[in-house]
């Protein structure tokens, strides 16, 4: 096995200890241990001698945390520990993994705050996942100099404190998407890991192309303040969630900058305001969630914004009226904006009813003052139709007569 480049045991029924002899892999470059039963702590003996660019421990039952030795591969660019047992603060034997371009530790027991040397000691990290766990205190400003990341998912945490304004800044949220840079990642081949992303609501399992997506997920904290508007400046970001903080402020409508936007996720928070008529202008825009907030006014309903037609994601919003929901807005709202409008077609319908009456009268005027055989006719009918009605008078009048005089002979 020592010309072995790559070694997956991936979904398999394997148990026990991770055993030592994986540090003995000298040429392999990517391991996926994921899926299995494996149970204990991870070896402490990796050595720069080996060649390892990913491990994929993800899905397993590993406790403990993450050994002091790791970043001893000084070639390891993708670290997967995804769905253990770990439990530690933020380790700082990382600092020394300079080469890390995905940073994947969801679903752990990892606590404490999240270090502000990660930008410094990873400079090429394009993923960072640390979703449900129990880290706390205040999000590091210093996380937006990552001038690669494209992904950036801290949700299902304790994490508190404001949004920093400077999470505008990261470039790679910035530019447009391209496959620059993948050059640099070369265990893009090797690459066995998934990564599970909420995009539009619903969670996805995901073998991603790391160039190719921009994601930044602070779902599910403690976050409070308002939404910085510098977040308009990730023109390419594609999935935006803030659901489940205690966010204030409105949404700005400035917000039609981020033209690549495809899921936008608000929910459960406290913003207020309207509904910026920009979002109608954000043609990829295919998943939204207002719900559970305090907004008020009418919903924006027109272009594809017609399309957002589920009720569900705009209640919990008392103030919120128009379509889809069953709410009507007050006449004078209804009538704010399109009275003018209203106003000039109901004068052209009147205009129009007019002129037909009047073109219509003098048609038969004319016909019949130049027609003589029409005129009589005309007239004939006229005098046949007074003489029926005469007739019918006439004869109802006699039957009213006749009862009326036996009901009075009847009483005498």
């Amino acid at each position: 096995m020592s010309q072995l480049v790559t070694l997956s045991l991936s979904m398999n029924k394997i148990n026990g200890m991770v055993p030592f002899t994986l540090c003995t892999l000298a040429n392999t470059q990517a391991l996926d241990v994921s899926l299995n039963y494996l149970t204990g702590k991870l070896p402490n003996c990796w050595n720069n001698n080996s060649q390892f660019m990913v491990l994929d421990f993800s899905s397993n039952n590993i406790s403990g945390g993450i050994p002091n030795s790791i970043c001893s591969l000084q070639k390891l660019e993708s670290l997967h520990l995804s769905n253990n047992s770990l439990s530690d603060v933020f380790p700082t034997s990382l600092r020394e993994c300079h080469s890390l371009v995905t940073l994947d530790l969801s679903y752990n027991n990892f606590y404490g705050s999240i270090p502000n040397w990660i930008p410094k000691s990873m400079p090429n990290l394009q993923i960072l996942n640390l979703k449900f766990n129990k880290f706390s205190g205040y999000l590091p400003p210093q996380l937006s100099s990552l001038p690669k990341l494209h992904v950036l998912d801290l949700s299902h945490n304790n994490l508190s404190g404001s949004i920093p304004r400077n999470f505008g800044n990261f470039s790679g949220m910035t530019l447009s998407k391209k496959m620059d840079g993948l050059e640099d990642f070369d265990s893009i081949v090797f690459s066995m890991g998934y990564i599970l992303l909420v995009i539009k609501g619903n969670e996805y399992k995901c073998k991603i192309i790391l160039s190719l997506i921009n994601v930044m997920d602070l779902s599910c904290n403690n976050f409070h303040g308002s939404i910085p508007e510098e977040l308009t400046n990730l023109s390419e970001l594609e999935s935006l969630n803030l659901s489940r903080n205690h966010l204030t402020g409105d949404i700005t409508n400035k917000i039609s900058k981020m033209r690549e936007l495809e899921s936008l996720d608000l929910s459960k928070n406290n913003i207020s305001g309207i509904i910026p008529p920009s979002l109608e202008s954000m043609d990829f825009l295919e998943g939204l969630n207002l719900s559970y907030n305090n907004l008020s006014g009418r919903i924006p309903f027109e272009k594809h914004f017609t399309t957002f037609d589920d009720p569900y994601i705009y209640i919990g919003n008392l103030e919120l009226c128009g379509p889809p929901l069953s709410i009507n807005c007050s006449r004078d709202e209804v009538l704010t904006t399109p009275t003018s409008d209203v106003q000039e077609k109901d004068i052209w319908l009147h205009l129009g009813i007019c002129s037909g009456f009047i073109t219509g009268l003098w048609a038969v005027f004319i016909i019949m003052l130049f027609k003589g055989t029409w005129r009589v006719a005309y007239f004939q009918y006229v005098d046949n139709m007074c003489n029926r009605m005469y007739v019918a008078i006439l004869v109802k009048f006699t039957i009213l007569k006749r009862k009326y005089q036996h009901k009075y002979n009847w009483m005498l």
